[in-house]
């Protein structure tokens, strides 16, 4: 490829003329799916009260770092806060204060389950991604009346739908580095893997799964080339209308055969052309 015609993907990727209403969009789908997590989670403020024993193990830095407090009321209050914030950012109301209260917030609470039990990271409690995605909202262009299209509106949403596919691959690249190298991507690991799943949670699929090595290895080679393929979704819309709907099929098999939820599946809805869709809505 040229370089022209790199730069020519790139502008269009990134500035090529964006809607507003997929901006709007875009917002109201990370504030619900956070929303979602947050109201699933209703005595997490109450963490702070728990035993000191229990923070022990968490350095001072750490509790520093992402605001941390000792006091009950202050995290009950700042709880509240975050559904408010939220609220108003997937409504638009004041986008670039309450995208921005929202993710601060979320910054401090995100972490607070993973820290207690001491896991390194947040992301399997689904608050990852609405986190720096709203920080990117909160400094979005807001749209101006009579503005419909700009490159201000195009970024924002090309960076989000970016991010998100870093789920899938880092995972492969985790996969890769830290498991078992190429090796993981094969049969006998699937089946290795159902057995265990079903061992413990018995998934409805798992053994039926596990008894035949083409479906194991047709479920490691998917998933090689789903998790390494994923980024080309935001560069292409014709490879977003395969990899779309083939993470749908992934997270429902995982779901069936492990028991495993991706808490933020509803963000795939991020790769769908709303304006597209918009305008066949508007049709006779």
């Amino acid at each position: 490829m040229s370089a022209a015609a790199v730069r020519a993907l790139w502008d269009r990727v990134w500035f090529s003329p964006g809607s507003s209403f997929t901006l709007a969009v875009t917002r109201a789908l990370v504030a619900a799916q956070a929303l979602w997590i947050v109201l699933s989670r209703p005595d997490l403020p109450n963490l702070a009260a728990w035993p000191r024993e229990f923070w022990l193990p968490v350095h001072a830095l750490t509790r520093i770092r992402f605001g941390l407090t000792a006091s009950l009321p202050i995290e009950q209050g700042l709880f509240a806060l975050l559904h408010v914030s939220l609220v108003a950012a997937g409504l638009g109301v004041r986008p670039r204060l309450s995208c921005f209260v929202s993710a601060t917030l979320l910054y401090h609470f995100a972490p607070l389950e993973e820290i207690i039990v001491g896991m390194p990271h947040t992301f399997f409690g689904g608050l990852t991604l609405p986190v720096l995605a709203l920080f990117i909202l909160s400094f979005a262009a807001v749209p101006r009346s009579g503005q419909a299209v700009s490159p201000e509106y195009r970024w924002p949403v090309a960076l989000i739908q970016l991010l998100f596919s870093l789920n899938y691959f880092l995972a492969a690249l985790a996969k890769l580095h830290y498991a078992r190298g190429p090796g993981w991507f094969t049969g006998p690991t699937i089946q290795a893997y159902l057995l265990g799943h079903w061992s413990m949670t018995a998934p409805p699929w798992a053994l039926w799964a596990a008894e035949r090595p083409l479906v194991c290895w047709g479920i490691a080679l998917g998933t090689m080339l789903l998790e390494l393929l994923f980024p080309l979704a935001v560069v292409s819309p014709r490879a977003a209308m395969l990899l779309v709907p083939g993470a749908l099929l992934f997270h429902i098999g995982i779901l069936m055969t492990m028991r495993i939820f991706f808490p933020s599946l509803l963000l795939l809805l991020l790769f769908v052309d709303w304006d597209r869709l918009a305008q066949w809505s508007r049709r006779p």
